[in-house]
């Protein structure tokens, strides 16, 4: 025990304290008391305990200042004149601090707006989603509608143009008509034939279901060639077929679009289309050297670039990641990554 003019400084964060005296007698010194007196300065508390032990455990001391003394009686009954022990502070713990709850205020905070922002992620991931779901729904519709409207065109308008056809020429042997009537009467409808193939093969080209995405890009790449100045390039040597569900349809659909774009729009010389599958990635290409444009990001596309926003929404229901890189006179190059 210290005397009274000393002072000591405790710190707010302990659980308890604890003090030792000790008083001295020639008798029985299991008879001796101590009386304790601890003293809130600030408070103006006082507590007194009388013991027979000869330490005092204090547990949850407020922040103050406190003079904790004590005075000790013998055997005998026997006060001593002499009152000693020690004047002390107890500091403030942390979270009694300003700056503790400026801290835990921002940590809610934080906290509150990263739940917040979960949920957020959350409610968008659902609505993405739904809206995934509901435009797969649409294109399988679309797709399926396609078919029906091939099948109908071939085995409908197809045979009465075939069987046309037959009935011309038989007429034109069977009367011997001289002229030209009959002979532009066959060849419109030739013509008309050749057309309807052509659309019928853009509804839905019959070497994907039979043989694949690549030999349908190599079909396609044929025809473009034939029918264009423009020199097109397909490597799809590295890719092999992918069973999943809707996503050859998916990518030939992209491909087309692109194509399309650049004959209709691009000016270019040269296409060039690339494929390459991976063990958990399709990386595709399609490059031109035409004369390119200002891409301002999708979401600024207006009527025109209808033909991007729809390649990037394939690519967004099948999980893949969408890249235009263009610049005026630069040409053009779409990049696609998806992954399978």
């Amino acid at each position: 025990i210290y005397p009274l003019t000393e002072m000591l400084h405790l710190s707010g964060e302990m659980s308890e304290y604890q003090f030792h005296y000790q008083g001295y007698s020639y008798y029985d010194e299991k008879r001796n008391l101590y009386e304790v007196e601890l003293d809130n300065l600030e408070e103006n508390k006082k507590e007194v305990i009388r013991t027979k032990e000869n330490f005092i455990t204090y547990r949850s001391l407020s922040p103050g200042i406190y003079r904790f003394s004590v005075r000790f009686r013998n055997a005998k009954g026997v006060w001593s004149d002499k009152v000693i022990g020690v004047n002390f502070t107890v500091s403030k713990p942390f979270y009694y601090q300003i700056y503790f709850y400026f801290g835990l205020v921002f940590i809610v905070s934080m906290l509150v707006l990263l739940i917040q922002n979960e949920f957020s992620q959350l409610r968008s991931k659902r609505q993405l989603e739904k809206r995934i779901i509901r435009t797969s729904a649409v294109l399988e519709t679309t797709e399926n509608e396609r078919r029906r409207i091939t099948r109908d065109l071939h085995d409908g308008l197809g045979q009465l143009l075939a069987s046309a056809k037959m009935k011309v020429e038989l007429i034109k042997r069977s009367k011997r008509i001289e002229g030209d009537e009959l002979d532009d009467a066959a060849d419109l409808i030739l013509q008309a034939r050749k057309e309807m193939s052509k659309i019928i093969h853009d509804l839905h080209p019959t070497e994907l279901d039979k043989y694949g995405l690549a030999i349908a890009i190599k079909k396609m790449c044929e025809e473009i060639s034939n029918r264009t100045s423009i020199n097109i390039n397909c490597d799809l040597s590295n890719y092999t077929k992918i069973e999943k569900k809707n996503f050859e349809i998916m990518v030939y659909r992209i491909i087309q679009e692109a194509v399309s774009n650049i004959i209709k729009h691009a000016d270019a010389s040269n296409i060039q289309i690339k494929a390459v599958k991976s063990e958990s990635m399709v990386e595709i290409s399609i490059i031109d050297d035409g004369k390119g444009f200002e891409f301002r990001g999708i979401d600024n596309l207006d009527e025109k670039g209808m033909g991007l926003l729809n390649m990037y929404e394939r690519t967004n229901i099948l999980g893949g990641k969408f890249t235009i890189k263009t610049a005026i006179n630069k040409g053009t190059a779409i990049i696609i990554k998806i992954p399978v």
